[in-house]
This record gives structure tokens, C-alpha cells and sequence, in this order.
């Protein structure tokens, strides 16, 4: 369900699957979409060999001519079952606790912010409704980055005429 709503998220957002492509010493955006999902979820492993993962897929440089400004890991950390003094009778491995890393990673490109807890909102509730077995297309926005930029623009030139 979590990686169903990632990959939802970077549907809905187009800043989150583009590339900003270096051509004739101009920086170009190309909005693509993605081939893999943005969620990595790895096999289960040790709590320290799960934030070592964790730590080298988040601070992995973004190459934006290449890679979509977002990344996303997902570690469980293998069970350990808990203790007789813990659980107060015999242990079992359905008594594992369960416990996972979930690390993410935006550019300053993708997200400032002001739209970083937006992106948090809309993940959350895409994850409740893969969750649910609900559709996640994303409704039609009223709105886009370039709409806004665009807009910001004619604002701009407006003003310096005044």
C-alpha cells in the first residue's frame, strides 16, 4: 500500500518526476514518467544495518538530469521475539516485534517548504486509501507549478512597468 501511494504521489505532483536537463547553458525541465517505483523496500535486517541502508539511499546526491527529485526506503528491521518478562507468558514468533525504517528524501527543487507538508498530507491520505482498496488516480488539480510560475511572471513584468 505504501509504495502504491508514493508512486500515487509522484503522479499527482508533476515537480516530483521532473528533470532539469542542462542544454546550450540552460537548464530545461523534462516531466517524465518514472520507470521505477520511488519506494525501495529492502529484506529485512538487523535495527543497525537498517539505518545504515536507510542513510546511504537518503544522502545519495540527486543526479536531476537523471533521477526523479524524490526517494523513498523502506526497511523492516527483522523480528525479535519478545522477552517472558515482557510479555508476561511464552514467547512465539507471532509475538515479534514489528518494527521498519521508512526514510524519504526530497530536492529543494521538488519541495520548499511551504508545499512540504502538503506532500505529507496528500501521502497520507493515498496510503489510507490503497490501504482501504480505493482508487488512488489523482483528482485533475486546478492548478500547476507552471501555472503559478507563469502567473508570477506576468506579476513581475507588470510591476517593473509601474
Amino acid at each position: 500500500a505504501l509504495k502504491r501511494a508514493f508512486d500515487a504521489l509522484v503522479q499527482q505532483h508533476s515537480s516530483l518526476r521532473t528533470l532539469l536537463i542542462e542544454r546550450e547553458a540552460a537548464v530545461w525541465q523534462e516531466e517524465i514518467q518514472p520507470e521505477n517505483p520511488v519506494l525501495c523496500i529492502e529484506s529485512p535486517t538487523s535495527a543497525e544495518r537498517a539505518i545504515d541502508r536507510a542513510r546511504a539511499t537518503l544522502t545519495q546526491p540527486f543526479r536531476l538530469a537523471e533521477d526523479i527529485p524524490i526517494r523513498a526506503i523502506l526497511v523492516p528491521i527483522a523480528p525479535e521475539p519478545m522477552t517472558h518478562a515482557a510479555r508476561n507468558g511464552p514467547s512465539t514468533a507471532a509475538d515479534a516485534i514489528q518494527r521498519w525504517i521508512l526514510g524519504f528524501v526530497l530536492h529543494h527543487t521538488a519541495a520548499d517548504g511551504w508545499s512540504f507538508p502538503i506532500l505529507l498530507r496528500d501521502l497520507s491520505r493515498l496510503y489510507e486509501a490503497a490501504c482501504a482498496g480505493r482508487d488512488l488516480a489523482p483528482a485533475a488539480p486546478r492548478l500547476s507549478y507552471a501555472d503559478f510560475a507563469a502567473w508570477q511572471l506576468r506579476y513581475q513584468i507588470g510591476r517593473a512597468y509601474v
